[in-house]
């Protein structure tokens, strides 16, 4: 496998794939050097990124679906304040539970320093300070009561030199997008939408129902694709019964890797899937 720069995003992002970048390093590397890839559902810009980093001279579409780009560009603001948060959690041991009253003062902290630079990370922030996997859309429910801290301050610094470098970034609906691309030679859409059936905040700008994954699906079986779901959805089943009572639709059999994820406080493990037919 060869060596590559970023194994992860360089800020948090839920749902980011690396655990699936050894299996899908060699299903780049074999594309044709004048390969287009358009990266639907960009997220956190890690599949986009490893696909230059593999491919450099191929043309790379990210589409910025959560304006992660907004996240890039203040991380020397968010490594400010990362610094400032682990001061105030100096005194309080890794992982340990932070008094109500620390709590406050960092809050006020947060707030200010919002005031002052005009932008906080609060997706970095809550993985700092809260329990593992839970989110925060604002300060306000960040501070709120139901969210105890912790410190979790990564004492790395936050840095993304060459992330995403040489990716043409867009900010498109990505029906749009598969519209402007799907007729074009030599296209490979990776494909990493929002999980049917799972929560769905990350998404607010539109509704994720079942006829918009479907539509999705089908648009994706029939070009050149790798599709990321999960055993939660349900979509494994749509595509397997696709297969067997609608072959003609599909371009090609899709091949499938499948991941465990869980998580300690999980009752239940689950499977990440990439399904490929390139």
């Amino acid at each position: 496998m060869p060596k590559i720069k970023h194994m992860k995003a360089p800020l948090p992002f839920v749902g980011q794939k690396r655990n699936f970048i050894k299996a899908l390093t060699p299903i780049i590397e074999r594309q044709p050097d004048n390969t287009i890839f358009v990266d639907l559902f960009g997220g956190s810009g890690l599949l986009s990124n490893l696909v230059k980093e593999l491919k450099p001279n191929a043309r790379v579409i990210y589409n910025d679906f959560d304006n992660y780009s907004e996240r890039l560009a203040h991380i020397k603001e968010t490594e400010e304040l990362r610094h400032m948060i682990g001061e105030k959690l100096k005194d309080v041991p890794k992982c340990s539970k932070v008094s109500e009253e620390l709590k406050a003062e960092i809050c006020d902290l947060i707030e200010d320093f919002k005031a002052k630079k005009g932008f906080v990370d609060i997706v970095t922030v809550a993985s700092w300070l809260l329990f593992s996997n839970r989110t925060a859309g604002d300060i306000d429910d960040i501070r709120a009561k139901r969210n105890t801290f912790y410190n979790s301050v990564i004492k790395a610094p936050l840095k993304a030199d060459g992330y995403l470098e040489g990716a043409e970034r867009v900010c498109k609906d990505f029906q749009k997008l598969i519209d402007e691309f799907k007729n074009v030679p030599n296209v490979l859409f990776i494909c990493d939408p929002p999980y049917m059936l799972t929560e769905k905040a990350h998404y607010k700008k539109t509704y994720w129902g079942l006829g918009k994954y479907l539509n999705l699906l089908k648009d994706m079986t029939g070009l050149n694709s790798i599709y990321f779901t999960s055993s939660k959805s349900g979509l494994l089943d749509f595509y397997h019964w696709w297969e067997k009572n609608m072959p003609q639709a599909i371009k090609k059999p899709y091949k499938i890797i499948s991941n465990n994820v869980g998580y300690f406080h999980e009752s239940r493990e689950y499977e990440d899937i990439m399904m490929y037919n390139v």
